[in-house]
């Protein structure tokens, strides 16, 4: 499965026409998923046009080239204005925006007939675009996104198009990708590349204690088998629960990844971060399945599989370090 957020380029100058891309494309819904994984909600989310300011009309008309690397990083960091600039691209954006899109669709087909059906879910009644929407000229002037969710729980509240299960859809199988570079600090100039900020579960390799540095190797990749085989404490039955669970985990291999492992050498550190890919493509499979309709306990014991496995390639590495 591929994790879009890890390909945002490492040059911020090549930042615009990649979001771009996305923007026109067909896997925007997988990278808000990714990056709203990461970030969360936040508490006061911006309104679009407060990060667009007075560049919202040049925006739509030249696309994000217009925009400072900052606001671009806002754009990332708040993932939930990507689906909405989006909205405003598709119904005010001008001739650039059908330039990308012609450029960048790698399946006209399908990408013409979503346009299509997009147009026609637009001009729904009571539709984004339709007769009985607000008009074009305040699409920009956009409440906070708590006032959005308070909106789509009234009764009888219509969902954002984008929200809406046809699209929705797209970016399920993606709801559980942590992992993302540090974009932030790279973009603002400062030239110092942090690891990705990401939640403590309070088990596994996410808790705050799970990569203690001051080992030896050998009693380093013993703890993290330790760690891996706390995912055995609990054995959730229901769908939600475990699919929860799995993301914990999966979760923990992005920490892995990202991590500095003092406590190993070169080889080690490489072989430690591909099993991690390895094992974090496995969760990803497993969480899919179950949104899939998946049987929990199937998923649940194909899950307690992967991280035997993990588990004793943990202890054998440990192992072998310890051999010399």
């Amino acid at each position: 499965m591929k994790l879009h957020a890890l390909d945002i380029p490492d040059d911020a100058a090549e930042l615009p026409a990649w979001l771009e891309r996305h923007l026109v494309g067909l896997d925007l819904g997988t990278l808000v998923s990714e990056l709203r994984a990461v970030h969360g909600t936040a508490a006061a989310e911006p309104a679009l046009r407060e990060v667009l300011g007075q560049q919202a009309d040049a925006v739509l008309r030249g696309g994000l080239a217009q925009l400072s690397p900052d606001r671009l990083s806002l754009l990332l960091q708040h993932p939930e204005l990507l689906a909405d600039l989006q909205e405003q691209i598709l119904t005010r954006g001008g001739t650039y925006w059908d330039r990308v899109a012609a450029e960048s669709a790698a399946l006209p087909g399908p990408c013409a007939r979503g346009r299509e059906r997009l147009a026609a879910f637009l001009n729904a009644p009571g539709a984004a675009g339709s007769a009985e929407a607000p008009s074009q000229a305040h699409r920009l002037s956009l409440p906070p996104r708590a006032a959005h969710d308070q909106e789509a729980m009234r009764p009888g509240a219509r969902v954002r198009w984008y929200r809406h299960p046809a699209f929705v859809g797209l970016a399920t199988a993606a709801a559980v990708l942590l992992a993302v570079r540090a974009y932030d600090a790279r973009y603002r100039g400062s030239g110092v590349v942090q690891p990705p900020v990401v939640a403590a579960t309070g088990w596994g390799w996410a808790k705050p204690d799970a990569l203690p540095q001051d080992l030896t190797a050998p009693a380093y990749f013993n703890r993290l088998a330790d760690a891996a085989q706390e995912w055995f404490n609990k054995q959730p039955e229901d769908a939600v629960t475990l699919a929860q669970r799995i993301g914990e985990l999966r979760q923990g291999c992005s920490v892995l990844i990202f991590a500095e492992h003092r406590p190993l050498g070169a080889e080690d550190r490489v072989w430690l971060v591909e099993k991690c890919r390895s094992w974090a493509a496995k969760l990803d499979d497993q969480r899919v399945a179950l949104e899939a309709g998946g049987k929990p306990e199937e998923v649940r014991a194909a899950t307690d599989e992967v991280v035997q496995k993990l588990v004793v390639a943990l202890r054998a590495r440990a192992d072998q370090t310890a051999r010399g």
